[in-house]
């Protein structure tokens, strides 16, 4: 059961493993999952979407934000993907339950994308907590917190 684990909780809601963009089908699929995360008492989503000119899909992540009123919202590596990136932020930073964004830099690696990643921190601002990821390790998270200063770090191999 969720509440058993005694740290935050993140359930990313993709209803396939295919590209980032979503019919109404697929919609209705992301509705019904973020109502079952909901009755087990999940309270953050992981949500991404792209358009067919590879920029957040601002339109459809309002509808989400707006479903999931009641929960917290990150924006997952899809936006590794964008072809603006800092403007996609800017758009984010006016969406209500927009918490943090995951990304890499659009790099395959944290440390690849670093220069990204530090633009991106400044864009989210306050508003929004940027979460670095991508083949972050124990040998290499205190060199990017060093650079980034950032609050939370994602990677399956940080713990020693």
């Amino acid at each position: 059961m969720y509440n058993a684990v005694p740290i935050p909780v993140k359930v990313m809601v993709r209803p396939h493993a295919q590209y980032y963009a979503y019919t109404e089908e697929d919609i209705q699929l992301i509705q019904d999952s973020i109502d079952d995360l909901r009755d087990i008492g999940i309270d953050h989503i992981v949500f991404g979407a792209l358009t067919s000119k590879n920029r957040l899909d601002h339109q459809l992540i309002e509808r989400v934000c707006a479903y999931t009123s009641d929960m917290q919202v990150t924006i997952h590596k899809a936006i590794d993907l964008s072809t603006h990136v800092i403007e996609d932020i800017d758009r984010l930073r006016e969406i209500k339950n927009i918490h943090s964004i995951l990304s890499s830099g659009g790099a395959m690696t944290a440390l690849l994308g670093l220069s990204t990643l530090q633009k991106m921190k400044e864009a989210c601002g306050e508003e929004i907590e940027l979460i670095p990821a991508g083949k972050i390790t124990a040998d290499n998270v205190d060199d990017l917190d060093q650079k980034l200063r950032c609050s939370t770090y994602h990677g399956r191999l940080i713990v020693a």
